[in-house]
């Protein structure tokens, strides 16, 4: 999918504003609008769906846009930033269409301090290289520079912290059953059982030497208010499904998922994770629980403990043996 000229996307998102409401609106007021014809208001109505925006056609009354759809704004992103955020933001950048938020930021220099948001991801990946699914406009994928001084290691349990973050952000929204799932994913779990559903993830990339400097990418997808998604291939849920009151616009989210970032980011080689363990240990939906891990072409079995001060999973196997998990490709799931 390519993404639209400047003409092209001022006339899309205007129309889109217009049926954001969720209500029928006639071939003949959207033209008057927008000052086109009936003929042109059906081509951008075709231009719209191709992002796999469902528009109702409603014979003799017009088109509607299922649910309403409000795109970001990054005027009312910044207005709602924090005075921290604004001072360490080198730029601020949105999409219509992208491959990769993260691939974004990584092919650029002096990534510090940039952010990179989009409406919809052609290439959006999450943790070892899996798709993420990336429909138009109903989710948030979101990306920030940074740069730590001290090395890769000063990385250590980095996604864990930002998924601290993003439970004490989603928290003000009175959702029930949010999780944290070593190493990098937000979930939902059911109340009556032990399954959950993916919320969010969060992927960081990393660039630069063990000791000198060294620049990363935190990129975060969230499930706002998706609705039916192909290619999924584990159980999720949407941030709509499970607010128990009425949730901000996607602009307000994202303002305010910043803005904990950039505060954590901001002092996190003098914190380290160690500071956020407590807080993770709280939410961690696998604790004193049995679970398995791939490590390799070995599986593992024992009772979560907790993770240590680096964010390394800690395995109390059967054995009595304490395992420490720490990285490769490992894979995590419940037992019982």
């Amino acid at each position: 999918m390519s993404a639209f000229d400047s003409v092209e996307w001022t006339r899309i998102t205007d129309l889109i504003d217009l049926l954001s409401d969720g209500e029928c609106h006639s071939g003949e007021q959207l033209g008057l609008s927008l000052a086109i014809s009936r003929a042109g208001v059906w081509k951008y109505i075709k231009k719209i769906e191709q992002l796999g925006v469902c528009i109702e056609s409603i014979k003799g009354k017009g088109y509607k846009l299922k649910n309403g759809l409000h795109l970001l704004d990054l005027k009312k992103i910044g207005g709602l930033l924090t005075p921290l955020a604004k001072d360490n933001i080198a730029a601020l950048d949105l999409f219509s269409i992208i491959n990769s938020t993260n691939t974004y930021l990584l092919n650029q220099k002096n990534i510090r301090g940039k952010v990179c948001l989009a409406e919809l991801q052609t290439e959006g990946r999450g943790r070892r290289g899996r798709q993420w699914v990336s429909p138009f406009g109903r989710n948030i994928y979101l990306s920030i520079g940074w740069s730590f001084e001290s090395g890769v290691s000063a990385a250590q349990g980095l996604s864990l912290a930002v998924g601290v973050a993003i439970v004490e952000v989603l928290n003000q929204y009175q959702i029930n059953g949010l999780y944290l799932k070593w190493p990098n994913d937000v979930v939902i779990k059911n109340s009556e059982s032990d399954e959950y559903k993916k919320l969010a993830g969060i992927l960081i990339e990393l660039r630069g030497d063990v000791s000198g400097d060294c620049d990363l990418i935190i990129g975060v997808g969230l499930n706002f208010e998706m609705e039916i998604a192909h290619g999924i291939d584990q159980p999720w849920i949407s941030l709509s499904q499970v607010s128990e009151h009425k949730l901000p616009d996607r602009n307000t989210v994202v303002a305010e998922l910043i803005s904990k970032i950039i505060q954590l980011l901001v002092g996190y080689e003098r914190h380290t994770f160690a500071h956020y363990r407590e807080s993770w240990g709280a939410v961690n939906i696998h604790m004193h629980k049995r679970i398995s891990t791939l490590q390799g072409k070995e599986l593992i079995e024992g009772v979560c403990c907790g993770v240590t001060d680096e964010g390394a999973l800690i395995l109390l196997k059967d054995s009595g043996e304490t395992l420490i998990v720490s990285g490769g490709e490992i894979s995590i799931r419940g037992l019982s």
